[in-house]
């Protein structure tokens, strides 16, 4: 979801014929997948990231910036009036606020280069998805622990979130 609204931001700022974009975020997580800091193994994921950069490559300037949560209300309002630009000649501009849905990156027809990355090493989350598959299995305290903040959906290990997404 966080990089679905970055790609609708990015969008809606192209079509404003904005140049340079302040990125403020309340994920570390889709900042440092964007400056390329992190990797995204999740391929559908992945797609958005894609998109991300491509729609970045558009813009002459394009930064970005942590900010905690309890501080994103300002983030988001700065972002918001920072990215608005007048004409000199205009000293009022009136804007029709609308929900916009934005279909998957593959299905728009946009270019998606994403190379599956080997797994070879043990991964953190065997132990948790074994569990949850199979409960009555004895593991350590600290697997049952963490399993009970995650879900099985699909053979995929997710967690839900406060609003009820699955990440």
């Amino acid at each position: 979801m966080k990089r679905l609204t970055l790609i609708i931001g990015l969008e809606i700022l192209l079509e404003l014929n904005v140049k340079t974009v302040d990125i403020l975020r309340d994920s570390q997580l889709v900042l440092k997948q964007i400056a390329g800091e992190y990797k995204c193994i999740n391929p559908q994921l992945a797609s958005y990231l894609v998109a991300a950069h491509n729609l970045l490559q558009e813009f002459t300037d394009a930064t970005w910036e942590y900010i905690p949560r309890d501080e994103n209300f300002a983030a988001n309002e700065m972002a918001h009036l920072a990215s608005i630009q007048f004409q000199n000649s205009c000293s009022e501009h009136l804007f029709q606020v609308k929900k916009r849905s934005l279909p998957l990156v593959i299905t728009r027809g946009m270019d998606v280069d994403i190379h599956p990355v080997d797994l070879s090493k043990p991964d953190w989350r065997s132990p948790i998805i074994r569990y949850l598959q199979y409960p009555e299995l004895h593991v350590e305290h600290k697997t049952r622990t963490l399993a009970l903040n995650y879900l099985l959906w699909n053979g995929e290990l997710v967690w839900p979130s406060k609003d009820d997404l699955l990440l």
